[in-house]
C-alpha cells in the first residue's frame, strides 16, 4: 500500500472537466479502485433516486438569508422522512443489527453450553454428510472470498483516506484547494496584465498616430480645400502630362535616329547592288548570251527611299522645350506645402493643447489600469491569502489526527481480515486434515472446526461494533453525496440552478467582488458562460469593480480640439501655375504633331528594303555558276561566285540591321499618331485653364474654406480616436481573460471534498458493510460445517460388515459380544464360546490403520503383575458404542472352562 500511494504525481493540476478520469495525480491504486467508487455512486443513487431539487416542498431560496439558516422548512419531518426513506430503512438494518446480533451471540452462546446449536457432541456422520461437507465448504469459500474483497477494498479505502488527509504529493483536499487559489491567483494576474496590454499599451502604441493626426489637422484642411477645387486631381493629370511629354520626345528622338539610319544604309545598300549588277552582267557578256540568261538586272535595286521623308525636327525641338514640365510641377508642390506649413504655424497652440489632451487620456487609463490591480488584488489576492493560511492551519490538524483515524481505519479492517482468515483456516484444516478422534494428529478436521467457530465467536462479538462505525460513516457520507456533491461530480452547471439563491448566499459574490453593490449576478449563469470560455469582464459583470469606461473618457481631447477650430487660421496663397509651368504646357500643345504627314512615313515603312531578295539572287548567281561547263572560263565561274558571297554579306550586315531600324520606327511612329490623334492642343488647353481657375479660387475663398475643413478634419479625428478607445473596451469585454479556468477551478474546489475525500470515505463504509452482510451468510455455513468436521466415524452403510449386526442405524439394537481371547487381563479373561464378527478385530483401528498409533498404556488400577489393559481399540469401541454396557455375568459359551467372562 505505501508502495502504491508513493506513485503519485508532484503537480498538482487543476482537476479536468471530465472528473478525475484524467487527472495525472491518480495513483495507481486510486486509479484501480475508480470502478469501486463508481459502484458506491451507483448504490447510493438506488437508496436514493431522488433528487433534493425536485421536492416541490422545499424552497432554496429561504434555506439561507442574510448570513443565517433558516430551520423552518426543516422541522416537517414527515417530509424529510418520505424524502429520505432509503437512509431511514439502511439505518433501520443497521441499528437493528447493532441491537439483535449481540443478542443472538449470546443466545447462541447459551445454547452450545446446553449442548444444542451444534454443542453436543456427535462421534458419527450423519446422512449424506459427505455431500453436505462438500457443499458447505464450496458455499462457504465462495461467500468467504466475497468478503475477503469487501475486506481488501475497505484496506485500500483506508489507506487512499489517510494519505488524503495527510496531504501526500499535495494531492489531498488541501493540496487541492491550495492549487485551485494558485490558479485563481494566475488567471487573475493574467487577465490583469492582458487588460492592461490591451488598453494601456494599446493605447501608447496608437499614441503617436493620434498625435500626428492632429499635428496634421491644419495641412490636411489645406490639402482638403485644394482637394475640393480639383487642384490636386488636375496636378496629377499635370503629373501625368510630363510623362506623355517625356515619352513623346523619346519617340521623335527616335524616329529622326532611325531615318537618318535607314537613309545612309539605304544609299550604300543601293551602291553596292548596282557595283554587282555591273559586275554579273559584264561577266555575262564575256561569257556568251546564252550562259546567262536567267540574270535580271532590275532585281539589283533598292524599293524603299527613305531620304525624302522629314525627320521632324521642328516637333522635337517644341516638344524640347516642353520637357521639364515635372520640375515645375515640384516647385507648384512646394507652394502648397510651404501654405500647408504656414496655416499649421498659425493654429500651433491648440495643437499644442490637443496633443497635450492625448497624454491626459493616457494617463487616465494608467489610474483605470492600476485601479483594476488594486480591486483584483483586494477581491482575489488577499482573499486567497486568507485563505491559504486557513487552509495551513486546517492542514495541521488533519495531518496531525488523520492518523488516529487511520488506526481505526486499520483496526477495523484487522478485524474483518481475522474473521476471513479464520474462516480460510477452518475450511483449509476441513479440507486437508483427518478426523479428530483418539490418535488423530492435531491438523484435523476438528481443528478446522475449532477455527470455523473462532470465526463466528469474533463475529458475534465484535460485528455489532463494527457495524456501528458502518453506521455513522454511512449516516454522515451518504447524504453529503447525494444530496450535496452528486450535484457538483458531473460538472454541469445546470445541475445547480435549484440552488443557486442559496449558493449565492453562501458565497456572497456582491460582498467579495462588488464592495456590497446590488449586482444582479448568477452563479450558474456565470459557470455556463465559464465552460464556454466567455470573457471574464463581461460574464463577472466587472464593469461594477472597475468601470473603465470612466477611464477612457476623451472630454478633455475634445474640447481641445474644439478650441482648435475656433482659432484665428492664417492661410497665404498658393501659386501653383507659374510662368514657367504654364510655358511648358503651352509648348507642348502647340508642338504641331497633328501636322505630321504619317501616310508618307507609312508608305516608305511598308515597302520592301530591296526589289528582290538577296539571298534568292546569290543562289542565283550559285546556280548559274553551277550549270556552266568544267571546261569553261574558270574566271567567269569565279566572279559570279564572288559576287553572290557579296549578296550574302549585304544580307547580314546591312539589310538586317535595317529591318531592325524599321521595326523601331514603326513603334515610334504608332505613338505619335496615337498622341497626334488625342487632340493634344484642346486637352492640353484645358488642363492649363483648370489649373489657373482652382488656383485663383483657393486665393479668393482660402480662410472660410479651410477652416471649415479643418472642423471636418477635427471630427475625423476625434472619431477615430473614440472609435479605437470603443475597440480596446470592446476587445477587454469580449476577448480578454477568458475564464475557463475560473470554471475549472471552481470544480476542482469542490472535488476536493465530494472527490477526494468524500469518495474513499464513502468506500470504506461500504466496504464494511458489504463485509457485514456476507458474515451473515458465512456464519451459518461456517456453524453448520463446524459440526461435521467434528464427526469421528464415517456414516455406516451396507458397505459396513458389522451394518446388519447393528441394526441398521437403530442404536437401540444391541449386537452379540465377542470373546478377546488374546489379551486375558481383569477385564477380558479368557473365554471359550464363539467370536462374534460384529466387531472389527481388535487391532483393526479402522481407515487410519496404517498411521495408527502406539499401543495405549493405561494406568493400573490395582491390577497384578500378570495382567494387561484392555487393547486400544476395545477402548474405541466403548467409546464409539455408548448403548453396549458392561455384564461381567454374561457368559459367551457354555463349554468347559467357561466362566464370568470380560466380554461387552
Amino acid at each position: 500500500m505505501d508502495g502504491a500511494s508513493a506513485d503519485t504525481s508532484n503537480s498538482s493540476s487543476i482537476v479536468s472537466s471530465d472528473g478525475q478520469t484524467g487527472d495525472s495525480t491518480l495513483t495507481t491504486m486510486e486509479k484501480g479502485m475508480r470502478p469501486f467508487f463508481d459502484m458506491v455512486k451507483s448504490f447510493l443513487g438506488v437508496i436514493q433516486p431522488h433528487k433534493l431539487s425536485e421536492q416541490t416542498w422545499l424552497n432554496f431560496s429561504d434555506i439561507y438569508v442574510d448570513g443565517q439558516f433558516k430551520t423552518e422548512q426543516f422541522e416537517d419531518w414527515q417530509d424529510w422522512a418520505t424524502y429520505l426513506i432509503g437512509f431511514v430503512v439502511c439505518a433501520a438494518v443497521g441499528v437493528l443489527f447493532f441491537i439483535v446480533m449481540p443478542i443472538l451471540g449470546i443466545i447462541f452462546c447459551c445454547c452450545r453450553c446446553c449442548g444444542k446449536c451444534g454443542g453436543r457432541h456427535k462421534p458419527d456422520d450423519p446422512k449424506r454428510a459427505g455431500c453436505k461437507r462438500k457443499t458447505y465448504c464450496t458455499v462457504l469459500l465462495l461467500l468467504n472470498t466475497v468478503t475477503l474483497a469487501g475486506v481488501v477494498c475497505a484496506f485500500l479505502s483506508n489507506e487512499i483516506v489517510y494519505n488524503k488527509l495527510r496531504n501526500e504529493n499535495d494531492v489531498g483536499p488541501v493540496g487541492k484547494l491550495t492549487a485551485t487559489l494558485d490558479h485563481i491567483d494566475r488567471f487573475a494576474n493574467s487577465t490583469v496584465e492582458e487588460i492592461e496590454e490591451a488598453v494601456l499599451d494599446g493605447f501608447i502604441r496608437a499614441k503617436d498616430n493620434i498625435i500626428n493626426r492632429v499635428r496634421s489637422t491644419a495641412s490636411v484642411a489645406v490639402g482638403d480645400v485644394l482637394n475640393s477645387l480639383n487642384a490636386t486631381a488636375l496636378l496629377d493629370q499635370t503629373k501625368d502630362l510630363s510623362k506623355v511629354v517625356n515619352k513623346t520626345q523619346s519617340a521623335l528622338a527616335n524616329v529622326a535616329d532611325q531615318l537618318s539610319t535607314l537613309s545612309s544604309y539605304g544609299t550604300w545598300l543601293k551602291e553596292n547592288l548596282t557595283q554587282i549588277a555591273d559586275d554579273v552582267s559584264s561577266a555575262c557578256q564575256s561569257a556568251g548570251s546564252t550562259v546567262c540568261g536567267n540574270f535580271n538586272r532590275n532585281k539589283y535595286g533598292i524599293s524603299a527611299d527613305f531620304s525624302m521623308l522629314k525627320n521632324l525636327s521642328s516637333q522635337a525641338s517644341s516638344v524640347a522645350n516642353s520637357v521639364n514640365l515635372s520640375q515645375y510641377i515640384k516647385e507648384a508642390e512646394e507652394k502648397i506645402n510651404q501654405t500647408k506649413n504656414s496655416t499649421t504655424q498659425s493654429v500651433d497652440e491648440g495643437i499644442n493643447n490637443a496633443t497635450r489632451s492625448v497624454g491626459d487620456v493616457q494617463k487616465l487609463i494608467e489610474r483605470g489600469v492600476n485601479q483594476v490591480k488594486t480591486e483584483v488584488g483586494k477581491a482575489v489576492t488577499s482573499n486567497a491569502g486568507n485563505i491559504r493560511s486557513d487552509l495551513l492551519r486546517t492542514q495541521e490538524d488533519m495531518s496531525k489526527y488523520g492518523k488516529y483515524w487511520w488506526y481505526a481505519g486499520l483496526g477495523v479492517s484487522c478485524v474483518l481480515l481475522l474473521v476471513v482468515v479464520l474462516y480460510y483456516m477452518g475450511v483449509l484444516f476441513g479440507l486437508c486434515g483427518e478426523r479428530p478422534g483418539m490418535g488423530a494428529q492435531c491438523c484435523n478436521t476438528g481443528t478446522g472446526a475449532n477455527f470455523l467457530m473462532a470465526g463466528v465467536g469474533f463475529t458475534f462479538m465484535l460485528a455489532w461494533l463494527v457495524m456501528l462505525v458502518c453506521l455513522i460513516l454511512f449516516m454522515t457520507g451518504g447524504p453529503v453525496y447525494t444530496e450535496v456533491c452528486r450535484y457538483f461530480v458531473d460538472h454541469k452547471p445546470q445541475e445547480l440552478k435549484p440552488f443557486n439563491d442559496a449558493l449565492m448566499g453562501v458565497v456572497d459574490i456582491q460582498k467579495t467582488f462588488f464592495d456590497g453593490k446590488d449586482v444582479n449576478v448568477d452563479l450558474v449563469k456565470i459557470l455556463r458562460e465559464c465552460e464556454r470560455n466567455d470573457p471574464v469582464y463581461r460574464v463577472m459583470k466587472l464593469e461594477n469593480m472597475v468601470n473603465l469606461t470612466q477611464y477612457t473618457d476623451l472630454t478633455q481631447l475634445r474640447e481641445a480640439l474644439g478650441k482648435l477650430t475656433s482659432e484665428q487660421l492664417v492661410v497665404p496663397d498658393v501659386t501653383i501655375v507659374t510662368s514657367q509651368l504654364n510655358q511648358s504646357i503651352s509648348d507642348f500643345a502647340n508642338a504641331g504633331l497633328e501636322k505630321i504627314n504619317f501616310t508618307d512615313f507609312y508608305s516608305q515603312v511598308n515597302k520592301n528594303l530591296t526589289n528582290a531578295k538577296l539571298s534568292e539572287l546569290a543562289e542565283n548567281l550559285r546556280s548559274i555558276a553551277y550549270q556552266t561547263n568544267a571546261g569553261s572560263d574558270q574566271t567567269f565561274r569565279g566572279a559570279l561566285r564572288g559576287n553572290a558571297s557579296k549578296l550574302d554579306k549585304l544580307q547580314s550586315d546591312l539589310v538586317l540591321p535595317m529591318r531592325a531600324a524599321v521595326t523601331s520606327l514603326n513603334t515610334s511612329l504608332t505613338y505619335l499618331q496615337t498622341q497626334a490623334h488625342g487632340e493634344i492642343q484642346p486637352a492640353t488647353m484645358s488642363l492649363l485653364s483648370g489649373l489657373q481657375t482652382a488656383q485663383n479660387n483657393f486665393n479668393a475663398m482660402k480662410d472660410n474654406l479651410v477652416k471649415v475643413q479643418l472642423k471636418n478634419v477635427v471630427n475625423r479625428v476625434l472619431n477615430a480616436t473614440e472609435v479605437f478607445v470603443d475597440g480596446i473596451l470592446a476587445k477587454v469585454q469580449d476577448d480578454v481573460g477568458r475564464c475557463r479556468p475560473l470554471f475549472d477551478s471552481f470544480y476542482s474546489a469542490t472535488d476536493s471534498v465530494c472527490v477526494v475525500v468524500l469518495e474513499p470515505l464513502n468506500g470504506f463504509w461500504f466496504s464494511v458493510g458489504w463485509c457485514l452482510f456476507f458474515f451473515i451468510p458465512c456464519l451459518i455455513f461456517a456453524v453448520k460445517l463446524a459440526g461435521l468436521y467434528r464427526r469421528e466415524h464415517d456414516e455406516k452403510d451396507f458397505n459396513d460388515p458389522n451394518y446388519i449386526l447393528y441394526g441398521g442405524h437403530n442404536q437401540d439394537t444391541i449386537p452379540l459380544t465377542s470373546v478377546d481371547r488374546g489379551h486375558p487381563s481383569a477385564y477380558h479373561p479368557p473365554a471359550s464360546g464363539m467370536s462374534n464378527s460384529a466387531y472389527h478385530r481388535d487391532s483393526y483401528l479402522g481407515p487410519a490403520d496404517k498411521y495408527a498409533p502406539p499401543p495405549y498404556t493405561a494406568p493400573s488400577h490395582g491390577m497384578g503383575s500378570g495382567e494387561m489393559p484392555p487393547p486400544p481399540y476395545a477402548r474405541r469401541q466403548w467409546h464409539a458404542h455408548p448403548h453396549l454396557v458392561m455384564n461381567p455375568h454374561y457368559s459367551a459359551g457354555a463349554g468347559a472352562g467357561a466362566g464370568p467372562s470380560g466380554a461387552y
